[in-house]
């Protein structure tokens, strides 16, 4: 991931919908609907005397919330393709949820998808896979492996689900 610091205010964002806190209020995620990515701002106060304290030490005296901004997920082209985050395709995301695993859920809006986003074992950094739906005319940009991985995730889900 590549970013820079800047005030929330001058954060490049696109449509920014269902923004969410992770890491005990130290980051936020947040859909950039309109450049079709995932980002993730770490968060920094300003002191009034300049010094930067962490997002959940909010002191009276704070004059200016900063953030590193960074790509968590999606190459900024619209389209559907799972993979390596950076090289992940989204199409207008619009919501997301935090998985008790640390994952996040993203409802892929413009392709009626559910992905995730996640470590995957075996592979270094972030990886999006869809778990559930399917966006239509997108058949060349899904592979067998992802369309099966998907059906065993979106039956692990449902099982789950029934037994609550």
């Amino acid at each position: 991931m590549h970013g820079s610091v800047r005030t929330l205010d001058s954060c490049s964002l696109l449509r920014p919908r269902a923004p969410v806190l992770l890491d005990n209020g130290k980051a936020l995620a947040v859909c950039d609907s309109g450049h079709h990515k995932v980002r993730l701002l770490q968060l920094h106060r300003e002191q009034a005397d300049g010094r930067d304290r962490a997002r959940t030490d909010m002191a009276v005296g704070c004059t200016a919330l900063h953030a590193h901004d960074s790509v968590l997920a999606g190459s900024g082209r619209r389209g559907h393709r799972d993979g390596p985050a950076e090289r992940a395709q989204f199409d207008s995301p619009g919501g997301l949820c935090v998985l008790p695993d640390g994952s996040i859920l993203v409802a892929d809006t413009g392709n009626n998808c559910i992905r995730r986003i996640s470590g995957k074992t075996g592979r270094s950094g972030l990886y999006v896979s869809t778990v559930a739906g399917q966006p239509s005319g997108s058949a060349a940009n899904s592979s067998s492996s992802a369309n099966q991985h998907r059906d065993a995730v979106t039956a692990k889900v449902t099982a789950t689900a029934s037994k609550r």
